[in-house]
């Protein structure tokens, strides 16, 4: 292990271990998942209060494909549905190409009910932990958390020759039902891929895509305790990349560690990842229009907001933009620091009428540095074309009207002269 790695796995690592949820202990050796003296058991780690009360209730929205903003797609009647549970698994499930992450090739998985996906066993656990040092897990979470589909709806998965989509389409907390807040839902997916999907970008291999997401924890509330993990971790405690941690309502958000972050942040966000290489990850982003591009019709002025993340714990991230030559486009916004905010402005003026590129070059600062590039399309439309008139036509145009005007005139003093 080099040095640089092992200032990695020690001194980033510290900031995880730091959030991990605590509980009593794993469930006694006869106690299975979905038996009664599980349900006990797991009851008993959480703080009576915490399960009960009144709920805060939020508006529902479960994205369809129609309606969702960002890059969800809600399932159909081709996914399969996993059985309603609490901390249950399928798996292993054949991937049909050889997945990639952090260096090893995977033909199996396993889909965890508590929003993750792992290779090499399955997991009911439900209490999540930061990531590198909280857990060794080979894990993919697009979110960890306490999840049960005893009630409502299930998780639901589909395998294609070069993808594995997985949906949690509106799902509850845990003990939800009984503590009458099953009115928070959460909406999310993750992608698989071979690298050569260009639904999520060719090049990458996994995405997180969110709906609305309401609730973050196993209380009436939905929030508090450590915060559900958002990120991947490769198990041995160098290779992982965090997008946050998660256990309050609002958007707060201030990087991988650090402050607890909002759950409304995640809202509608899409976020794409290669982690097929095992080492230092580059930066991710989100707020990327769908496929890379964005339409601009003549008249008309949009904004480009997206972010740019050092997956690590502890990185920084600064982000360079190149407009590619547009008339009138304004950078507003271009930070650097634990994420990397960008705003841009483009006009659809006469001068951007047809096709142009905005590449964004992200780099984080680790020892030897990792780079994203964005290529965004910007397609300016032009508008309606008016017809022009030349100086024969206006001539031609006066002529008529003015022999109009005398034949109007003409009756007119007819009409008087015989009266």
């Amino acid at each position: 292990m080099t040095t640089s790695n092992k200032l990695k796995a020690l001194a980033l690592g510290l900031l995880s271990l730091a959030s991990v949820n605590t509980f009593a202990g794993p469930p006694p050796t006869s106690a299975a998942v979905g038996t009664p003296a599980y349900d006990a058991w797991k009851a008993s780690q959480y703080p009576a209060a915490s399960l009960s009360g009144t709920a805060i209730t939020t508006s529902v929205n479960n994205p369809s494909n129609a309606t969702a903003p960002g890059c969800y797609f809600a399932p159909d009647a081709s996914y399969t549905s996993m059985p309603g549970t609490d901390d249950g698994s399928v798996g292993p499930i054949s991937i049909p190409f050889g997945f990639n992450f952090y260096g090893t090739t995977y033909t199996t998985c396993f889909i965890n009910n508590n929003g993750n996906i792992t290779f090499g066993s399955s997991t009911s656990s439900f209490s999540p932990a930061g990531f590198p040092s909280g857990t060794s897990y080979k894990m993919i979470a697009p979110f960890w958390a306490d999840i049960d589909t005893r009630v409502g709806a299930t998780v639901k998965y589909k395998i294609e020759t070069h993808r594995i989509i997985i949906t949690w389409p509106g799902v509850r907390r845990y003990n939800a039902n009984s503590a009458g807040s099953g009115s928070l839902l959460n909406t999310f997916q993750c992608i698989l891929t071979d690298g050569m999907d260009p639904g999520i970008g060719i090049g990458n291999n996994v995405a997180f895509y969110y709906g609305d997401m309401q609730w973050a924890y196993a209380s009436s509330s939905g929030f508090g305790g450590a915060g559900a993990t958002v990120g991947m971790n490769a198990g041995n405690g160098i290779d992982y990349l965090q997008i946050g941690r998660f256990n309050q309502s609002g958007n707060a958000y201030d990087g991988p560690a650090g402050n607890a972050d909002g759950i409304d942040y995640l809202d509608y966000e899409c976020f794409t990842f290669n982690v097929g290489a095992a080492g230092n990850q580059p930066p991710s982003v989100s707020g990327a229009p769908a496929g890379n591009t964005i339409t601009i019709p003549a008249g008309t002025t949009a904004t480009l907001n997206m972010s740019f993340l050092p997956p690590e714990v502890g990185q920084q991230v600064s982000t360079l933009i190149n407009t590619g030559g547009l008339c009138n486009t304004v950078i507003n916004t271009n930070t650097s620091g634990t994420v990397s905010n960008t705003s841009v402005s483009i006009t659809g003026d006469a001068c951007n009428v047809g096709t142009h590129h905005i590449i964004y070059t992200a780099t984080d600062d680790f020892g030897t540095p990792a780079s994203t590039t964005v290529d965004i399309t910007v397609i300016v439309t032009p508008g309606a074309n008016v017809p022009t008139i030349s100086q024969w036509g206006l001539i031609i145009l006066c002529l008529l009207s003015l022999t109009i005007g005398m034949i109007f005139i003409y009756k007119r003093e007819k009409t008087i002269a015989v009266n």
